[in-house]
């Protein structure tokens, strides 16, 4: 269920340990996932962790979660040129 009470647990997930692994690939995978139900914050806030999750060497995980599930337009549009599904 995507509701307020987990806007809110992404959002403090991504505030209390945006540099943690886990906790980045978690946030872009439960994201990706619900990538339609999330408001524009909440897409910022998985934006912000796939570029934290890349410069953490996280590179291939975030390409795997993108393309899992299908939004590689999506990122592509945000300006990732490092994904070599971007034009």
């Amino acid at each position: 269920q995507y509701d307020a009470q987990f806007q809110i647990a992404l959002e403090q997930a991504a505030r209390l340990n945006p540099w943690e692994p886990f906790i980045q690939r978690v946030i872009v995978e439960i994201g990706l996932s619900a990538w339609k139900q999330l408001s524009k914050k909440g897409q910022s806030i998985v934006f912000a962790t796939i570029e934290r999750g890349i410069k953490s060497g996280q590179a291939t995980q975030m390409s795997a979660f993108i393309k899992k599930y299908q939004h590689e337009s999506v990122v592509c549009m945000r300006g990732h040129p490092f994904f070599k599904f971007c034009p």
